[in-house]
């Protein structure tokens, strides 16, 4: 059984506990929870650089089926849901093309109607660790 996980990525900045327990409880009704994942999905530097900054994916509709517990501290879970995703990339992105990217992603975050890769975002199914006291983890898409 071949489960096509697609590349994983990093999460840089993500919800409080209470809203992810929340987000799961009302998954299924009509006005859910949004949850606000900020997804890199590609960096402006090496990684070895400190002062690097992520571009945030663009991610919405997020619906979280399962919370659970991941280990005994109460704040790392493995989540499982769906979501609407834009994963491409149509060139490379380095830190000399960086800022054409972040407006890019800003105006995708906030749906105005000019922004050219509304039509990228597709269904997803995703897996991801999460620590809602650092606020970091990794998510896989498929």
């Amino acid at each position: 059984m071949s489960t096509n996980w697609v590349k994983g990525y990093n999460i840089y900045d993500g919800p409080s506990r209470d809203r992810l327990f929340d987000a799961c409880k009302y998954a299924y009704e009509e006005d859910q929870i949004n949850l606000d994942f900020k997804v890199a999905i590609c960096y402006s530097g090496h990684l070895n650089d400190r002062d690097r900054k992520g571009l945030p994916m663009c991610i919405t509709d997020m619906r979280l089926f399962s919370v659970g517990h991941e280990d005994g501290s109460g704040h790392s879970f493995v989540l499982e849901g769906d979501c609407k995703a834009d994963l491409s990339l149509d060139k490379v992105v380095t830190s000399l093309n960086y800022q054409e990217y972040d407006v890019k992603a800003y105006r995708h975050k906030h749906f105005t109607g000019d922004y050219e890769g509304k039509d990228d975002l597709k269904y997803y199914h995703f897996s991801a660790y999460y620590n809602s006291s650092t606020r970091k983890g990794y998510i896989t898409f498929r």
